[in-house]
């Protein structure tokens, strides 16, 4: 069978089906007169059963594998193994879908969650700094393969900042920190790196609201007004840095980063006493 012929039947293109040769997945055969390749039946069943495992999420490397003298055993454990990514890899594309249609949800509603306060419990996140005060931290390598880890995750693993304004906590120590946060339970669920430089805090009781601001923490619109109220009502008082976890970035005209972010602020109820 000639290599077009080859083609039509398993869908490879001839570019494909060359590569695969020079892999030695292949083998043709040049006829001495006209010069073409022609595959043998053995060749055509191998083609297929390429495609057929590409087509199951095989790498090229374990197709070399597979097509390769193995046990019994061997096959058995190849196809258990793959099941298992298989697995992990469905779980995180229902993760991915649910955050999707989080984002979308969020997008459609962010002016009218702008005004709005919300008081949650038990609120728990990993955080990983990756900057201060313009200047990126000094990772050693296997930090920085856990950074590339975690932002190969990036949209369960979002932008996160302390927050600063006047009036609403101060720590004396106010610095500009970048880094990226994930949910505990985000973190569980995608198996993901948790080891030094991750830290973890827990927060018993916080505020929540969305803000639209700058990279400074500088607000684009809106105030903070409805935070104090809603503080003042409930006789809540804050009681850790709070900070933000973007949810929507863009660039304006000007090119410059505007952020849709949760404010998450660390609060207690000021008529409880020990």
């Amino acid at each position: 069978m000639k290599t077009g012929n080859i083609s039509k039947l398993t869908g490879l293109t001839s570019q494909t089906i060359r590569k695969y040769e020079n892999m030695g997945l292949l083998q043709a055969e040049k006829d001495a007169d006209s010069h073409y390749r022609s595959f043998d039946a053995d060749s055509v069943s191998k083609a297929i059963a390429i495609r057929y495992l590409r087509n199951m999420g095989c790498t090229l490397e374990e197709v070399e594998r597979l097509l390769s003298p193995l046990s019994y055993s061997q096959y058995c454990k190849f196809f258990d193994d793959l099941k298992e990514r298989q697995h992990q890899a469905l779980q995180e594309q229902l993760l991915l879908y649910e955050i999707t249609c989080q984002q979308s949800e969020t997008i459609h509603n962010l002016s009218r969650e702008l005004c709005s306060c919300h008081l949650l419990t038990d609120q728990s996140f990993y955080f990983l700094d990756y900057m201060k005060d313009e200047n990126s931290f000094p990772f050693a390598e296997e930090e920085e393969s856990l950074l590339h880890s975690w932002v190969s995750k990036a949209m369960f693993t979002k932008n996160y900042s302390p927050f600063f304004s006047e009036g609403l906590y101060s720590s004396g120590k106010e610095s500009l920190v970048m880094g990226l946060a994930i949910s505990a339970d985000y973190a569980y669920r995608l198996n993901i790196d948790l080891s030094s430089p991750v830290y973890f805090r827990h927060i018993p009781l916080c505020l929540q609201t969305r803000i639209h601001h700058f990279r400074d923490n500088r607000l684009k619109s809106g105030s903070l007004e409805h935070v104090f109220r809603f503080l003042e009502k409930n006789q809540l008082i804050v009681t850790e840095q709070p900070f933000l976890i973007a949810d929507c970035t863009y660039f304006s005209e000007n090119g410059q980063p505007e952020f849709f972010s949760q404010l998450y602020i660390p609060v207690a109820f000021s008529n409880i006493h020990p």
